[in-house]
């Protein structure tokens, strides 16, 4: 085997792979030859669908100073977007509310991306991308590389490397095609997998309903009709900006749709949720 063109390849430019580029940085003292790898052109980091959005702006304190702690890497402003105090849960019928409480950050999931990029870029990783992975490089039964097309040139990319991480999500044609392990689970279970949609809207005040939005809170709706198999959200992220969707798992919509007569997706789902919430209950009006 010749000498290979990385000590660390880390397939998949998002959250998760930047973060363990930078904690693999660190923790080399920076003396580690890394490349992380990315389907997405350089202006779009981090970008999960062909709408553009990604959830998962709501994350704790905790995880946040221990990544800090850990890897000396702080995330302050504009990353971070708005501080929470913890999470507000609601029954279908809204009398009953169950707190969880602890400090938590409503995340800015256009700017992060951008910012962990940067700072990944000055720990001495380097990045190539606009790369569709489509499998892995073997040496016997040793993963060494990986290799898929350049979008940019139309041409093969091979890259090899002593340590392979892939970070490439829940769909990963890598794990997908792992030859020699029984510790992974090559295929997820549908069963795990909740379909999302959101919407990030600007809003003028109302009269103050705290059961649909609460600056200091994450709500959470708990109705099977609404969001089957899942929840709906309402996060904060400001005084009068709101990250509203919900998730639901698919097989458990389907039965929903049989018992209610109905052949909803998550789009009319989503839909449905924002005008019950307009014309029941809600006293905030969206103008964005």
């Amino acid at each position: 085997m010749l000498e290979p063109d990385f000590d660390v390849i880390v397939a998949g430019g998002g959250l998760t792979g930047t973060i363990a580029a930078q904690a693999i940085s660190y923790y080399s003292k920076q003396n580690l030859k890394i490349l992380v790898v990315d389907r997405n052109p350089e202006h779009l980091p981090g970008r999960k669908s062909a709408p553009g959005w990604t959830c998962g702006d709501a994350c704790s304190k905790e995880a946040v100073d221990y990544m800090t702690e850990r890897i000396k890497v702080p995330w302050t402003r504009p990353e971070i977007e708005h501080d929470v105090k913890g999470v507000m849960a609601f029954s279908p019928d809204y009398e009953t509310a169950i707190p969880f409480d602890g400090a938590g950050y409503m995340l800015n999931r256009q700017k992060l991306p951008e910012i962990q990029n940067a700072r990944t870029k000055k720990m001495g990783v380097e990045f190539d991308f606009e790369i569709n992975l489509s499998g892995l490089i073997y040496d016997g039964t040793q993963v060494v590389g990986i290799q898929g097309v350049d979008y940019k040139t139309k041409q093969p990319y091979k890259k090899t490397a002593k340590l392979v991480v892939d970070a490439t999500g829940i769909t990963s044609m890598l794990r997908n095609q792992l030859e020699n392990s029984t510790k992974v689970e090559r295929k997820i279970d549908r069963r795990d997998v909740e379909s999302t949609g959101r919407h990030i809207m600007y809003f003028e005040q109302g009269e103050n309903d705290l059961a649909q939005f609460d600056p200091d809170y994450c709500i959470i709706h708990l109705d099977q009709d609404i969001a089957p198999g899942g929840y709906g959200w309402v996060f904060p992220k400001g005084d009068n900006k709101v990250n509203i969707g919900l998730g639901v798992e698919k097989s458990i919509l389907e039965q929903r749709n049989k018992r209610l007569g109905k052949s909803d997706n998550v789009a009319s789902l989503r839909s449905e949720e924002r005008r019950v919430g307009k014309e029941c209950r809600s006293r905030w009006s969206p103008y964005h």
